[in-house]
């Protein structure tokens, strides 16, 4: 028993004196340790203030940058507090285009800037405020001396001096949409000289070429009764004359439709698409379904015009690209406007080109281009939908627009 206690005590002192070991070597390792951490926190205290200069100067540096980018931009810029309005800062750019000094602008709103009547909906463009760099829109700008500009609105969200802010662009486009309004004059007269155009050769063919085939043709039939049974390869030579004589008048009757079609000009839209539907049918064997009014009070002749040469084009895509064997058109006054559509059952467009109208005119062709044009000439507006079930080809043009007066639209609806 005392042998068992001797050697369980032997075996605690070992216990002891190991762990007695190791805290001396703890003792001496932080001992070791103790002097460098303390010159690393001496070190640490000493660089802070350069490590913050550093910083400064990098800021100071950026902050020169910023401004010079600022200052230095050739078009208008300024910032803007996103919850007073005023502005809080503006570059040369925009003290020299809009006319007001520095300190004029320093005590202004950007409500000031906006015609009175453009305040609402622009406003409520300021409020809202998308993350990152936003496209705002055109809007009319007032400048000091009263002139009124058209500018693109670009801005981005930013904090200025703990304030939220926005910095704002105006690209001033004025001169550019002049540009465009005086192409789309052009372009307007262009096509009412070549409608007079066609008008007039439709006219000479109808009244003079048309007449001279059916003379020839009169002539060539009493000449081939003259010659009943005489000589046969005379008769015969009559008879393919005379046959060739009438078709060619009947090809000249046809190209003075397609030019100008007389019943547009006589009684109207309505009538006008009825006789080229049932003529285009003859021609192509595709079945038309008409879903028009069955009286309709006249709207102007550029209205009339537009909406019967967007059949015309659709109805001859149908026949040279769709594949479709039947067509619908559909003319009927809706809330938006006078509104024509012109439907098919076949191959669709490509969705590329279908998405891509405006670029790819060499694929699509220019008829579409120029219904497009026809109708922005009236305010009005093109819409194609198609799929592998067909094509919808959808042109409205409004009642209240140009040379469509209120009272011109209310009879109108009354008649459809």
């Amino acid at each position: 028993m005392s042998k068992g206690k001797g050697r369980e005590s032997s075996r605690q002192d070992k216990q002891i004196r190991a762990l007695a070991a190791k805290l001396a070597a703890a003792e001496n390792a932080l001992e070791a340790a103790l002097p460098n951490q303390i010159d690393a926190v001496v070190d640490a205290k000493t660089a802070t203030p350069i490590l913050l200069r550093r910083a400064q100067s990098a800021l100071r540096e950026s902050e020169s940058k910023y401004r010079l980018l600022f200052e230095s931009n050739p078009l208008p810029m300024w910032v803007m507090d996103s919850e007073m309005l005023s502005f809080l800062a503006v570059n040369e750019a925009t003290i020299r285009h809009y006319g007001y000094s520095r300190e004029e602008f320093l005590a202004m709103t950007i409500k000031e800037i906006p015609p009175l009547e453009d305040i609402p909906a622009f406003l409520d463009a300021v409020a809202k405020n998308p993350p990152g760099l936003h496209r705002s829109g055109v809007w009319r700008h007032r400048k000091k001396d009263g002139t009124i500009i058209d500018v693109e609105m670009f801005y981005h969200s930013l904090d200025w001096e703990g304030k939220p802010a926005r910095l704002m662009l105006a690209h001033d486009i004025t001169e550019r949409i002049k540009a465009q309004e005086a192409l789309r004059q052009l372009s307007g007269s262009i096509i009412q000289l070549q409608d007079e155009e066609r008008r007039r050769i439709a006219r000479e063919l109808h009244d003079s070429t048309a007449q001279t085939l059916t003379a020839l043709a009169i002539n060539l039939a009493i000449l081939q009764s003259l010659n009943t049974g005489h000589d046969p390869q005379t008769y015969k030579v009559l008879k393919e004359s005379l046959d060739l004589a009438e078709q060619a008048g009947r090809e000249i009757r046809n190209i003075s439709h397609l030019l100008h079609p007389p019943d547009l000009d006589e009684v109207g839209l309505a009538a006008a698409i009825r006789s080229f539907a049932a003529s285009f049918s003859e021609r192509s064997g595709i079945d038309l379904d008409l879903d028009l009014p069955s009286e309709i009070a006249r709207v102007p002749k550029e209205t009339e015009v537009a909406l019967l040469r967007v059949t015309q084009e659709s109805l001859a895509n149908v026949h040279r690209h769709s594949g479709s064997s039947t067509a619908k058109v559909r003319l009927a006054l809706e809330k938006d406007g006078l509104t024509l559509e012109v439907e098919d059952d076949g191959s669709g467009m490509p969705s590329d080109v279908l998405q891509n109208l405006e670029s790819t005119i060499a694929r699509v062709g220019i008829g579409i281009a120029g219904m497009r044009a026809r109708l922005r000439q009236l305010g009005g507006r093109l819409e194609i939908e198609s799929g592998t079930r067909g094509t919808k080809i959808r042109a409205v043009v409004p009642l209240f627009s140009r040379g469509v007066s209120n009272q011109d639209a209310k009879v109108v609806a009354g008649s459809l």
